[in-house]
Protein backbone atom coordinates (compact mmCIF):
# COMPACT_ATOMS: atom_id res chain seq x y z
CA UNK A 1 0.00 0.00 0.00
CA UNK A 2 1.52 3.42 -1.18
CA UNK A 3 -0.51 6.68 -0.44
CA UNK A 4 -0.34 8.39 -3.45
CA UNK A 5 0.79 11.99 -4.30
CA UNK A 6 1.47 14.50 -7.47
CA UNK A 7 3.50 11.86 -9.19
CA UNK A 8 0.63 9.52 -9.44
CA UNK A 9 -2.62 11.52 -9.57
CA UNK A 10 -3.45 14.35 -11.68
CA UNK A 11 -6.45 16.67 -11.47
CA UNK A 12 -7.76 17.15 -15.05
CA UNK A 13 -11.26 18.48 -14.04
CA UNK A 14 -12.35 20.22 -10.96
CA UNK A 15 -15.97 22.14 -10.95
CA UNK A 16 -18.05 23.64 -8.11
CA UNK A 17 -17.51 26.05 -5.07
CA UNK A 18 -19.84 24.23 -2.50
CA UNK A 19 -20.25 20.55 -3.83
CA UNK A 20 -17.72 19.86 -5.77
CA UNK A 21 -16.69 17.04 -8.56
CA UNK A 22 -13.37 16.46 -10.06
CA UNK A 23 -11.68 13.89 -12.13
CA UNK A 24 -8.08 12.92 -11.71
CA UNK A 25 -5.95 10.67 -13.87
CA UNK A 26 -4.33 7.77 -12.32
CA UNK A 27 -0.68 6.55 -13.06
CA UNK A 28 1.04 3.35 -11.47
CA UNK A 29 -1.88 2.51 -8.56
CA UNK A 30 -2.20 -0.86 -7.58
CA UNK A 31 -5.65 -2.27 -4.92
CA UNK A 32 -5.05 -0.63 -1.30
CA UNK A 33 -2.89 2.32 -2.49
CA UNK A 34 -4.51 5.37 -0.85
CA UNK A 35 -5.03 9.44 -2.03
CA UNK A 36 -6.21 12.11 0.51
CA UNK A 37 -8.25 14.64 -1.68
CA UNK A 38 -8.26 16.67 1.59
CA UNK A 39 -6.63 19.34 3.03
CA UNK A 40 -3.77 17.30 3.97
CA UNK A 41 -2.85 16.13 0.70
CA UNK A 42 -3.94 17.13 -3.04
CA UNK A 43 -6.45 19.65 -1.27
CA UNK A 44 -9.80 19.49 -2.99
CA UNK A 45 -12.52 18.53 -0.74
CA UNK A 46 -13.63 19.16 2.75
CA UNK A 47 -15.29 16.02 2.82
CA UNK A 48 -16.11 13.03 0.39
CA UNK A 49 -19.54 11.74 -0.38
CA UNK A 50 -18.91 9.34 -3.66
CA UNK A 51 -15.35 8.41 -5.22
CA UNK A 52 -15.27 6.00 -8.46
CA UNK A 53 -12.61 4.54 -10.43
CA UNK A 54 -12.01 3.59 -13.59
CA UNK A 55 -9.07 1.41 -14.29
CA UNK A 56 -7.61 0.14 -16.89
CA UNK A 57 -7.43 -3.31 -15.52
CA UNK A 58 -10.79 -3.59 -14.21
CA UNK A 59 -13.74 -3.98 -16.25
CA UNK A 60 -16.38 -2.00 -14.58
CA UNK A 61 -16.43 1.02 -12.23
CA UNK A 62 -15.98 0.21 -8.60
CA UNK A 63 -16.41 2.43 -5.63
CA UNK A 64 -13.32 3.29 -3.65
CA UNK A 65 -13.24 2.96 -0.36
CA UNK A 66 -13.43 5.97 1.63
CA UNK A 67 -12.23 7.16 5.53
CA UNK A 68 -12.84 10.81 5.69
CA UNK A 69 -11.31 12.72 2.57
CA UNK A 70 -8.54 9.61 2.17
CA UNK A 71 -9.78 7.28 -0.42
CA UNK A 72 -8.58 3.68 -0.93
CA UNK A 73 -8.49 2.08 -4.16
CA UNK A 74 -10.68 -0.90 -5.02
CA UNK A 75 -9.55 -4.61 -5.25
CA UNK A 76 -8.56 -5.86 -9.37
CA UNK A 77 -6.25 -2.58 -9.90
CA UNK A 78 -2.42 -3.52 -10.85
CA UNK A 79 -2.64 -7.14 -11.46
CA UNK A 80 0.05 -8.99 -12.08
CA UNK A 81 2.57 -6.88 -10.58
CA UNK A 82 1.82 -3.86 -13.27
CA UNK A 83 0.86 -0.72 -11.88
CA UNK A 84 -2.59 0.62 -12.92
CA UNK A 85 -3.48 3.60 -15.10
CA UNK A 86 -7.06 4.69 -15.41
CA UNK A 87 -9.53 8.07 -13.41
CA UNK A 88 -10.67 8.64 -10.17
CA UNK A 89 -14.32 10.63 -10.50
CA UNK A 90 -14.68 12.63 -6.68
CA UNK A 91 -17.88 14.00 -5.41
CA UNK A 92 -18.10 16.00 -1.88
CA UNK A 93 -17.79 19.28 -0.16
CA UNK A 94 -15.33 21.55 -1.97
CA UNK A 95 -12.74 22.93 -0.21
CA UNK A 96 -11.90 26.14 -2.31
CA UNK A 97 -13.62 28.31 0.13
CA UNK A 98 -10.18 27.47 1.84
CA UNK A 99 -7.88 28.18 -0.75
CA UNK A 100 -7.91 24.52 -1.98
CA UNK A 101 -8.87 24.84 -5.62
Amino acid sequence: MTVLGNMNVFRKMYDGDSDACAAYALRNVFTGDTVDVGLGGLRDFLSVNQAIVMGSTVALATVASINGTVLTMPAGLGAGGKGDAGYLFVLGSSASQVGGA
